[in-house]
């Protein structure tokens, strides 16, 4: 039996289909009962004449990664974990929560996992978590890169920097463990959650871009990675999974093009962003709601973070990552209302 903590995600619920197309028994750890069909219809899209045989070796568990009686009880009879659940945030206001989610909840995992029969734990980390400080001057960031404390990183950051320190403390007390850090994925979900919000608010129509760069990849790679550490039982390594490195020029005008909308065209500045996640925090407050753009995501936004994906292809020679062009599709078809 394999437990999938944050199983309704956009990459957990992947995990969860695939493991199953793979003849995996899964225990899908849920908190929102209503996020469920968000795997009911990942079944539906990739694999809709096995639902049936697939969902017979699914069992839901609802729990909180937050609640030691759920994750003592959720990995009962468990023998590998892949723990996907994390909050993201770049809200200030967030800052305590991310590390009780990210932390403290991977803390709890990991503590009763080495107390379980658990031979192997799989922890979905991010990049966000790779540290600044190189030996190499390509400007690639690799896992060996170390963490700079004077770095100024969000919260979001820390926390799963935070969270990876827990694993890695687990695996010298005895816990196999093997950690992905994927880079921004895309792939089948709603476009009103995670790094798919780009994708809405690009087909809505947008004016502006930034100078910054990132790494973007798709979910179904990510998972294929998590799958092969699983069937290899390959431990004690940290892989990078970043597919494609582009300035979000080149992301915009490619999913633009296949989304067939006008590109953004105007180049805004650290003065124009520094002003809009003001206003935007005014206007939050004002109506009482979350500002959309806040000081984390502008900043990065100027950012430019480029990651290698060598140590993978090296240890998996046979991998290989998804164009670009094929993912933005994947993600167009696969919208979830």
């Amino acid at each position: 039996m394999i437990l999938v903590t944050g199983s309704t995600g956009l990459l957990g619920s992947h995990v969860v289909v695939e493991l199953l197309h793979k003849g995996y028994e899964v225990r899908a750890m849920y908190r929102d009962p209503i996020r469920k069909e968000v795997v009911f219809r990942l079944i539906e899209f990739y694999y809709p004449s096995e639902k049936e045989t697939l969902l017979q070796k699914l069992k839901w568990f609802q729990g909180n990664v937050l609640d030691l009686v759920d994750v003592q009880n959720s990995l009962i009879g468990v023998s590998k974990v892949v723990h996907c659940a994390a909050l993201v945030s770049f809200h200030r206001r967030d800052f305590n929560s991310l590390f009780k989610v990210n932390r403290r909840g991977t803390a709890n995992m990991v503590n009763f996992a080495l107390d379980s029969n658990v031979n192997q734990f799989v922890h979905v980390s991010s990049t966000a978590a790779i540290g600044s400080d190189s030996q190499y001057k390509d400007g690639l960031k690799r896992e060996s890169n170390l963490w700079n404390p004077n770095d100024e990183v969000s919260g979001y950051s820390l926390s799963k920097f935070s969270a990876e320190k827990e694993v890695w403390r687990a695996s010298e007390e005895g816990l196999p463990v093997s950690v992905v850090n994927p880079s921004v994925m895309f792939g089948p979900g709603s476009w009103e959650e995670s790094s798919l919000q780009i994708f809405r608010t690009l087909n809505k129509g947008l004016s502006y871009y930034t100078k910054g760069s990132n790494s973007f990849v798709d979910v179904r790679d990510v998972t294929k990675l998590i799958l092969k550490l699983i069937e290899t039982e390959k431990t004690g390594h940290r892989y990078l999974v970043t597919g494609s490195n582009l300035s979000f020029k080149q992301l915009f005008d490619q999913i633009c093009k296949q989304l067939q909308v006008k590109a953004p065209s105007k180049l805004a500045g650290p003065f124009l962003t520094t002003l809009a996640w003001r206003l935007s925090g005014i206007l939050g407050r004002i109506q009482g709601t979350r500002p959309t753009i806040t000081k984390e995501s502008a900043r990065s936004s100027h950012s430019d973070s480029k990651f290698s994906n060598e140590k993978l292809l090296k240890d998996f020679p046979d991998f290989e990552f998804t164009k670009l062009e094929d993912t933005i599709d994947v993600t167009i078809k696969g919208r979830m209302e």
